[in-house]
């Protein structure tokens, strides 16, 4: 095979591109309490996300994806934030009809997005890819996420869009850097409380314990 590609580049929050004029700032962030969580599944509304994170200089990433092994993932879907309280999703290969429960339309990681059933409202993988591999390649916007070395190599794969995600700011990788013996770990879940006050909420909250 050819030479090995290097692995995703990390620098301090310090290095974030400077801010953009006051004209062209996203958002300001919501008050406490308050949110704006955006499903996006049309191509104008993600162009429109791309372009305020070029415009911040930064924005917060994650993938969904249907393994916990990076080599093997398929992507599944992607979330972004630019602000507190300011974040979206965009659904890519879900698959699945109506959620029964609720009528929702179904969001299954684990159905089959290429069969004849029905399937929820989501972007052609190729048409976001179009839109969001030049912007988590842009060197002039910094990705911020917890263990973004997973989803960099999820994301490396040709399959899940040949994308080399940088620069990028790894707050697991800075925790273990600044204080490699702290004894709470370095999840996500434990340095939100530690450093923000903040409880997240749990994989459990939402889909419950055991089997149902």
């Amino acid at each position: 095979g050819g030479a090995a590609r290097a692995g995703p580049a990390i620098r301090s929050m310090g290095g974030a591109p400077r801010p953009a004029e006051a004209s062209s700032r996203p958002p300001a962030p919501l008050p406490d309490g308050e949110a704006d969580y955006q499903l996006i599944t049309d191509t104008d509304t993600l162009a429109e996300w791309a372009a305020m994170g070029r415009r911040q200089g930064y924005l917060a990433v994650d993938t969904e994806t249907s393994s916990l092994n990076a080599a093997a993932a398929e992507l599944v879907g992607i979330s972004m934030a630019l602000a507190p309280g300011r974040a979206c999703y965009v659904p890519l290969r879900h698959g699945g009809g109506t959620v029964a429960a609720d009528g929702q339309g179904g969001l299954d990681f684990e159905a089959d997005a290429n069969t004849d059933a029905a399937l929820p409202d989501q972007i052609a993988f190729d048409d976001a890819m179009a839109i969001l591999k030049p912007l988590f390649e842009d060197p002039s916007v910094l990705k911020i996420g917890h263990n973004l070395k997973y989803d960099s190599h999820v994301l490396m794969r040709p399959h899940n869009g040949g994308i080399r995600l940088a620069p990028v700011d790894d707050t697991m990788c800075l925790s273990y850097v600044l204080d490699a013996g702290r004894v709470g770990g370095h999840s996500m879940d434990y340095l939100a409380g530690h450093w923000l006050d903040h409880n997240t909420i749990k994989y459990e909250d939402v889909c419950g314990k055991g089997v149902k």
